[in-house]
């Protein structure tokens, strides 16, 4: 080998030249193309725009808005309002100027039902500082009718079953006097009320029944007036009881047995001038002892 000279036959490798990596460009994302784009810079970026997705959206916006435009808007209410802001906005919802603006003609009242006028007024004239409109009086009185029909007419059947039974009640125990007894409690409630007999036998009691119909009531004024009778005190001195309940004519056969008045000698010895009087007045006594509601 020449001395100065590169041996390139030889047996050693060169060592490789390093090879660079390639370097990646990051490249900017290329954004989709927006309806907006050709709007002015102004438009484009401007809020209520970004929303809307495309211009299909944007013409439907359009159109409704468009159904807006002139009909009537009535503002939501506020905490703050004043009361003739309250008042304005209540005129706008339906609510008439004055309180006999309503039309109450097709408000539906149950027969029998006792309505009061004033009540009622009162309550309308309520509704209205409330600011309910047409609509909604007519139809808060309606409903509000329709259930007190309901339990009106429920308590007047209570009413009358509660009657009922005590009537019958009273027909057992006085037997063929039940007429009697209660023309003495009518005659002793007129005593007492006078003029007023038809305004007290009309009250209402607690559980429905009028006064003068209540069972209790009637027994109570044929006792008293079987007592004011004694006394001549009703019926102009008359003697109105004819008969007696099963019990009194029980009460009356055994003293007329036990020897009341020689009735056992009248009844027993078919020559005595009585006979005939005491078998017919013990016959009347059984009668009156054995009558029961079926015989009233």
């Amino acid at each position: 080998m020449i001395e100065g000279t590169v041996d390139i036959s030889g047996s050693a490798e060169a060592p490789a030249a390093p090879v660079s990596e390639p370097v990646s460009t990051p490249v900017a994302p290329v954004a989709e193309p927006s309806w907006r784009d050709s709007l002015s810079a102004d438009l484009k970026d401007n809020p209520t725009l970004t929303k809307i997705a495309d211009v299909e959206s944007l013409a439907k916006e359009h159109v409704n808005v468009q159904k807006l435009i002139g009909a009537d808007k009535i503002p939501r209410p506020q905490d703050d309002w004043n009361d003739q802001q309250w008042s304005d906005h209540f005129t706008r919802i339906g609510r008439p100027d004055k309180v006999d603006g309503y039309d109450l003609g097709g408000v539906e009242v149950p027969e029998g039902l006792p309505v009061s006028d004033d009540l009622q007024t009162a309550v309308v004239a309520k509704m209205h500082s409330l600011g309910l409109n047409q609509k909604q009086v007519a139809g808060v009185l309606g409903e509000y009718y329709a259930l007190q029909g309901d339990q009106f007419t429920q308590s007047q059947g209570d009413a009358a079953r509660t009657t009922e039974a005590g009537i019958r009640e009273l027909q057992n125990e006085w037997g063929k006097s039940f007429g009697a007894h209660v023309d003495l409690a009518k005659r002793a409630i007129t005593a007492a009320a006078g003029d007023g007999f038809e305004e007290l036998a009309g009250l209402t009691m607690s559980d429905g029944t009028l006064f003068g119909d209540h069972p209790l009531v009637i027994k109570a004024f044929a006792t008293l007036g079987d007592r004011l009778d004694e006394h001549g005190l009703v019926g102009g001195g008359q003697q109105v009881r004819t008969t007696m309940t099963p019990a009194e004519a029980a009460a009356e056969i055994d003293a007329l047995n036990g020897g009341k008045d020689d009735f056992p000698l009248k009844y027993n010895d078919k020559n005595h001038t009585q006979h005939a009087w005491a078998v017919q007045r013990m016959n009347e006594l059984f009668e009156m002892k054995a009558a029961s509601s079926e015989g009233a």
